[in-house]
């Protein structure tokens, strides 16, 4: 009897871990992060400061990417290091990390991406701003946790911010999932 107990106690955990997993809309990395265990450590030590919280294994390859294009300058319609503007900046992370092909524009992203409530974001979500009085979005960024995102900056370059400034609270559109 002890033992039909056990068996159907793990069973049922085994089940529940399957569903969790399945129902798990974050997004893999399709590349592999090759970060010797030192490099990992300081990357995590370095955005955990940045982020308030250590970053994952699976968030490192986002984590990674940012870093590398942390502080390029912002270029309207560019998508490279030499300069990016913020859906060059998605664009790209989305192409590098995880190997899907998003819209370029800020507009269309935000047409095919689907809405998520403020309070289910996750880990690489987009978030969309309303910067300008165009009835559509106008600027998107990566949604990195803990009211966190990345994101090239007309005036700053690509850098990560705070949801909670005022200025972004004003501007917020929305989250999205591609």
């Amino acid at each position: 009897m002890k033992i039909l107990k056990h068996i159907s106690a793990f069973i049922l955990l085994f089940s529940l871990g399957l569903l969790t997993l399945s129902c798990s809309s974050v997004r893999q990395p399709s590349v592999q992060l090759n970060l010797k265990r030192t490099e990992k450590i300081q990357l995590q030590k370095k955005y955990e400061n940045v982020l308030g919280y250590r970053p994952n294994k699976k968030q490192l390859a986002l984590i990674k990417e940012i870093d590398v294009w942390m502080g390029v300058p912002y270029k309207y319609g560019g998508i490279s290091k030499k300069g990016v503007d913020c859906s060059g900046f998605t664009f790209q992370l989305y192409q590098s990390v995880y190997d899907l092909k998003i819209p370029r524009s800020t507009t269309e992203l935000h047409k095919e991406t689907k809405k998520i409530k403020p309070r289910k974001a996750q880990f690489s979500d987009l978030v969309f701003f309303q910067i300008s009085k165009k009835n559509s979005a106008t600027h998107v960024g990566i949604y990195l946790g803990n009211n966190k995102f990345a994101h090239a900056s007309s005036s700053r370059g690509v850098v990560i911010d705070d949801l909670k400034k005022e200025y972004y609270q004003k501007h917020f559109l929305s989250f999205g999932r591609p």
